[in-house]
């Protein structure tokens, strides 16, 4: 069968949050680029696109409900929180402390850059916040051995990411999208065994293409990443990747769990301390890391549930999706006083509201430590595209579970240190039925990071192997860390736009 080929400098697999910024990042640097998506203009879960996958043991929601395709990716759901990892990541006995120092580094000296890419109007400032907390409160929390920081939320027009490739499009070399194509095949260079020379891709309707490239990045998301390395590996384009790489396997995430409950007499105090605060149109908000322990953080939830929180909501979900509101006026009008509220909160006050008696909660994130029964395979069963239907091993373990108890004890033991100008809280008994909410799914480690031969990427995040293939995900991460690993993940996937935008092309 004869398939059109179109040639370009570099060919990006994946339109989620990393595509969509190498795309626009290698677009202002006049590099020419192809990204194909599998899912649509607009994102979609995995079972509407067929990409489907099967479990070994537990489900894993992360593969059901923490991923969509489509241009955009998971940005088009996400909360668009950023903080980067940073000291608190290396503990100084870790095998892949080397590894994690590179991240760090990385995130440091990328995160000026992709905040002004995102438009933040400021400098990076995600340490200790005194200031707005207070003094006194981040002063006895130092003092107990917990440390504060501040994250960033993206302002909700600018979640979904897919304005990035909309801003792309007005570049001297604007990058050529081509959605609903799924990367079915890959085709050695001929002369040089260690170099891709293009790739194929299926649409919906069965047509086909190929597309052929100088470089190919695979930037589409840590599961689907590691399942198209995984395809790559066993054709014949993918013989120069090292078998002892272990593409798939150490898959981790943040156990994430109620560890306490604000009492009900300092509940306004909570909130008067730890509520999120705006920045114009951005969003801070704070957490909290024990300093010499296994990496973990802790922050407040606020439980807002009120109809006005519900309506307003719906509004800025839809704006962030691109798509109508499901509201109506009848439920827009019995929320009124309630979205007065919120705005006048907003915009005089310049904090998130929160209503008068919400219940509050400490929220331990703590990580899976990698373990190889943790991994995605390739199964037998095909999915309409062709593909092999990936298998996903996941489950937490005893060791998971007794870590988190241990950490949950010590954040609730130095909080009690820190003196009586805190909320009071009450300990909250641990379910393992609790330690996977259903909004934040953090996978990592699938295609980690390193010069061990057991590594997928190099620090230049090259397939150790091959000449001119990257992958940039959160699966080069060796483990979710101390922080939501999307901006990280943003700085490296800008460090290897720079590096591919100044290199030389061939002629």
């Amino acid at each position: 069968m004869t398939r059109p080929r179109l040639e370009t400098e570099i060919c990006i697999v994946g339109a989620g949050a990393a595509g969509c910024l190498l795309a626009h990042a290698l677009a202002r640097s006049g590099v020419r680029t192809i990204i194909l998506d599998a899912g649509g203009r607009t994102a979609a879960g995995p079972a509407a696109i067929g990409m489907d996958s099967r479990f070994g043991q537990a489900v894993y929601s992360g593969a059901t409900e923490g991923r969509y395709f489509g241009l955009g990716g998971s940005t088009a759901h996400w909360g668009g929180l950023l903080a980067p990892h940073d000291e608190t990541n290396i503990e100084g006995n870790d095998p892949h402390d080397a590894a994690w120092r590179h991240i760090v580094d990385s995130a440091e000296a990328e995160a000026p850059r992709v905040l002004d890419i995102l438009g933040f109007p400021g400098q990076p400032d995600f340490v200790e916040r005194a200031d707005a907390i207070g003094r006194d409160a981040v002063g006895a929390l130092r003092g107990a051995g917990i440390s504060t920081s501040a994250a960033l939320h993206l302002p909700f027009r600018r979640k979904n990411l897919l304005w990035l490739l909309d801003a792309a499009a007005r570049e001297t070399a604007p990058p050529h999208v081509v959605p609903q194509a799924t990367a079915i095949g890959w085709q050695a260079d001929p002369a040089r065994p260690t170099r891709i020379d293009s790739i194929r891709a299926r649409a919906c309707d069965g047509s086909e293409m190929e597309i052929g490239a100088h470089r190919f990045v695979i930037a589409a998301g840590a599961l689907e990443s590691a399942r198209l390395l995984l395809e790559l590996r066993e054709s014949p384009a993918g013989r120069a990747i090292p078998v002892t790489a272990l593409i798939g396997q150490g898959l981790s995430d943040h156990l994430s769990l109620p560890i306490a409950d604000v009492e009900e007499p300092d509940l306004a105090l909570a909130a008067s301390l730890f509520a999120p605060r705006f920045d114009g149109a951005w969003m801070r908000s704070f957490r909290m890391t024990a300093a010499h322990a296994p990496r973990s953080f802790a922050h407040f939830t606020f439980a807002m549930d009120g109809a006005g929180f519900r309506v307003a909501k719906k509004l800025l979900q839809a704006v962030q999706r691109r798509s109508w509101p499901q509201t109506g006026l009848r439920e827009t009008g019995q929320a009124t006083v309630e979205l007065t509220r919120i705005a006048w909160t907003r915009l005089a006050r310049r904090r998130l509201h929160i209503a008068t008696g919400a219940p509050t909660h400490l929220q331990l994130d703590v990580e899976q430590r990698p373990a190889a029964a943790n991994r995605l395979r390739l199964g037998e069963e095909r999915d309409r595209h062709g593909r092999r239907v990936p298998i996903i091993d996941w489950r937490i373990g005893e060791e998971d579970l007794a870590r988190a108890e241990q950490l949950a004890a010590l954040y609730l033991e130095r909080w009690r240190g820190a003196g009586a100008t805190l909320p009071a809280l009450l300990p909250r008994p641990l379910s393992p039925a609790s330690t996977k909410p259903h909004d934040a799914y953090h996978p990592a480690g699938l295609t980690r990071i390193g010069q061990d031969r057991a590594a997928t990427v190099d620090r230049e995040l090259k397939v150790h192997g091959l000449d001119n293939l990257f992958l940039v995900s959160t699966g080069v991460l060796p483990s979710p860390g101390t922080a939501n690993p999307t901006f990280t993940m943003l700085c490296l996937a800008n460090r290897l736009a720079r590096s591919l935008g100044d290199a030389k092309m061939p002629g």
